[in-house]
């Protein structure tokens, strides 16, 4: 946010914070509170925040950017002098957003140093341990003479794609050149035959020149231009968008990339170099060969890509499904193009491009589907056919890599559709088609857009004291958003600190013959390896499993399980205290009497909306009600509220979890694939609800706890049921529609592959029957 406020010439818009907000995850927090604190940034009005005449209850100022009692203006706060906060900007003139010389911020501010940015770029060269170098080029002439070199380099940019290869990969460049800085690699163009849009363009800014170069042309020669900004929108985060580059996505080849079917149904172009300086252009259907492979020679590099202009009646649009709409890869994505022509006043189609992502191991067009359409008339009477090629032109095997393979094919066919219905309702709606769409199909024409969340939050002041009841800001609240707070990371290291790994097992349900320790003892810095022979004492643990090993020492029943690892000497530095809790007499043998001294209750209303074409889903309204007696900090609990729900919103609709089994053959046997944020999907800041409303009961005292408190955390998690429930009526709803009234099972987390294949219709018909139930890990 920082960056973004500092970075703009104007205030942002609230649609910019909750993008910029959206590669952030932490679930917890419910998102909410982070989106209206920044809120406060869209303002466009100061007189409203400073004016000492504005509305106030009970001498309590009231926040224009929410309408709640709120401290903003409260000067009369122990915790802030008056010399450090600015109320008006009399006392802190404002300032252009992007002066650089440094003399128009306070010195409390941390800006990036103006020297630097003043600094004349100079060409630069780094060497690393283990002969790695590190080279950056200023044009491009320099570029062409380190390929020269070595043409085994990698070509950087944003690092987005190297920094995972290195890191988790085990991938080694002993070479590695920033292309970031040459100015022939970032120029963006608007020219006759279409757009030049240099490699090293970052894919924000090709967002940012196509919205203005949309604005500037003609409509119908920026189809494919809306459809590049469509998909970039969903693509990534913003974090990533502002460093990643247009030829590193293009180059690096990725089956899921977003952009890579779109260049290719767009009949974009590329422009390669070689080191002397001899240009060519290939065709982006041709220039990916095989997986991760692309039609560029070791003495080569993609020196820009040309995005034509469409003609009129001719239209290009962008698909993508992926488990979680924003921050997330395509399980399958699409680019379709189609130019028609007039003869005797029906349209042909004279052309027509339909390409796949995360189907093959390169961007797969549809040949004989489009080849069986040109020629075709444009109605309904064409959509059979191309959807029975469609499955013939898109095989996926049973154990194709990511699984899914029933409903991953019907995307291919629900992508197809959506844009047949696209294009017939824009030709309708020009007049130059007479048959028009029915109105259950217009909603599939719609690109999706989310508009700005909403949260309300009711509750009753219960003043117990100076503090309590009150919706007070936690102490060390400013000093956890400023940065200053301290954690363990920040702490120095000490002198002669020690580094344990873990051994784990790779396979399951194995017997240890032996342990070959040489590789780890003849590694630098190797201090010890120890094993369950070096555990003192009792190696078993309790009370879960009875004498279960700590370390595994002859037989290992799962894949991850401890094998060995580094010991220490535990010291327990901690003080101890015991509470009893009073009033519980259960007896579990017998299943009676009362288990807790007092139960905490809630209920929550949840209204979803899904497509029933690709399994997508959104929460469009949330309203929870919570009994919590008299709140000690109604803030507090309503934040915990909103982030344990939030939390299960993400168990019953997102976290999936995926294990090799024999459901899933294409992962490792035993092996969890849902171990980390590139698989496992929790909830962004684009899945809260669209109205979050939160309530707690009023005038319910709990007398049996602490200042008639209740205590909250787990009980709302239970709440996000409501959104599981929602999405079974919705999608009853859709089968209702074609006949299917019975029961039907809908597993959770309810992903948009269960919803999608639930959903049954003709085109799921043709790789499922109408029980099919998607596959699941035990």
């Amino acid at each position: 946010m920082y960056a973004l406020l500092r970075s703009s010439k104007q205030p942002p818009t609230e649609d910019q914070i909750e993008d910029n907000l959206s590669g952030n995850l932490c679930r917890c927090t419910g998102y909410r509170p982070i989106i209206d604190a920044f809120r406060v940034f869209a303002k466009t009005d100061n007189s409203v925040y400073t004016n000492s005449s504005s509305k106030e209850i009970n001498g309590q100022a009231i926040c224009p950017s929410t309408g709640k009692p709120c401290s903003c203006r409260d000067l009369t706060d122990a915790n802030v002098s008056e010399s450090s906060v600015p109320f008006s900007g009399e006392r802190y003139p404002s300032c252009s957003y992007n002066e650089i010389d440094g003399n128009a911020y306070g010195d409390r501010e941390l800006i990036f140093p103006p020297e630097l940015l003043l600094r004349k770029m100079m060409p630069l060269q780094l060497n690393g341990p283990n002969g790695i170098r590190w080279y950056r080029p200023l044009n491009l002439m320099q570029v062409l003479h380190l390929k020269s070199c070595y043409p085994g380099a990698k070509l950087i940019v944003g690092n987005s794609e190297v920094g995972i290869e290195t890191k988790f990969k085990n991938a080694q460049y002993k070479v590695m050149i920033s292309v970031g800085h040459v100015s022939e690699l970032n120029t963006l163009e608007v020219k006759e035959d279409g757009i030049h849009i240099g490699s090293a363009v970052r894919l924000a800014q090709l967002q940012s020149v196509l919205k203005r170069i949309i604005a500037e042309q003609d409509l119908h020669q920026t189809s494919s231009c809306h459809a590049v900004v469509r998909q970039l929108k969903w693509s990534a985060g913003t974090q990533i968008r502002n460093v990643a580059s247009v030829g590193g996505n293009i180059c690096t080849a990725s089956p899921i990339s977003d952009l890579n079917p779109l260049w290719i149904a767009a009949g974009a172009k590329f422009r390669i170099i070689d080191v002397n300086d001899n240009v060519r252009t290939t065709l982006a259907k041709d220039f990916f060969l095989d997986y991760r492979k692309v039609d560029i020679k070791p003495d080569e590099l993609l020196l820009s890509v040309i995005l034509p202009w469409t003609r009129p009646f001719e239209y290009v649009k962008e698909f993508k499904q992926a488990q979680r709409r924003a921050d997330d890869i395509a399980l399958v994505n699409a680019g379709m193009r189609v130019y028609l022509r007039e003869v005797e006043r029906n349209w042909i189609i004279s052309d027509i491009s339909i390409v796949y992502g995360g189907v093959a191991v390169v961007p797969l067009s549809a040949s004989k589907t489009e080849n069986y359409l040109t020629g075709k008339k444009w109605d309904f009477g064409l959509l059979e056919e191309a959807f029975d090629l469609l499955k013939e032109d898109i095989p996926l095997s049973e154990n194709a890599p990511g699984g899914m393979v029933e409903f991953r094919r019907s995307l291919t066919l629900s992508f197809f559709f959506k844009f047949f219905l696209s294009v017939t309702h824009e030709m309708k709606s020009k007049g130059f088609l007479e048959e028009g769409l029915q109105a259950t199909h217009l909603p599939a024409t719609q690109s999706y857009h989310r508009p700005v969340s909403v949260g309300t939050q009711c509750y009753e002041l219960i003043r117990q004291g100076t503090a309590v009841g009150q919706p007070m800001v936690h102490m060390s609240a400013m000093f956890q958003v400023t940065g200053e707070a301290e954690y363990t990371d920040d702490t120095p290291t000490p002198p002669n600190t020690l580094h344990a790994a873990l051994v784990l097992s790779k396979k399951a349900h194995a017997r240890i013959l032996s342990i070959d320790d040489s590789l780890a003892k003849s590694s630098p810095g190797f201090a010890g390896l120890f094993l369950s022979k070096d555990v003192p004492g009792d190696n078993h643990i309790q009370p879960m499993i009875h004498n279960e090993d700590c370390f595994a020492s002859d037989v290992v029943t799962c894949v991850g399980q401890l094998v060995q690892a580094c010991y220490i000497e535990r010291v327990d530095l901690s003080a101890h205290g015991f509470y009893v809790t009073p009033d519980i007499d259960f007896d579990w043998t017998v299943g009676k009497g009362n288990p807790y001294h007092y139960f905490t209750y809630g209920a929550a209303f949840a209204e979803v909306e899904i497509d029933t074409l690709t399994g997508d889903f959104h929460t469009r309204t949330v309203d929870i009600v919570m009994d919590l007696g008299f709140s000690i900090n109604p803030a507090i609990d309503i934040g915990q509220i909103e982030g344990a729900f939030i939390q299960g919103l993400g168990w019953v609709a997102l976290e999936e979890i995926k294990w090799g089994d024999d459901n899933h053959k294409w992962i490792r046997p035993g092996h969890l694939f849902t171990c980390g944020p590139g698989s496992y999907k929790i909830p962004s800041v684009n899945d809260i609800p669209l109205n979050f409303k939160v309530s707690l009961l009023k005038g319910v005292p709990n007398q049996k706890a602490i200042h008639s408190s209740k205590a909250v955390g787990e009980p709302p998690f239970f709440l996000g049921s409501s959104v599981l429930f929602a999405i079974k009526d919705a999608i009853f709803a859709a089968r209702a529609e074609e006949g299917h009234l019975g029961w039907f099972p809908l597993d959770n987390p309810a992903t948009p592959e269960r919803i999608r294949m639930a959903c049954v219709d003709s085109i799921t018909k043709k790789f499922a029957t109408a029980c099919y139930r998607p596959k699941l890990s035990l």
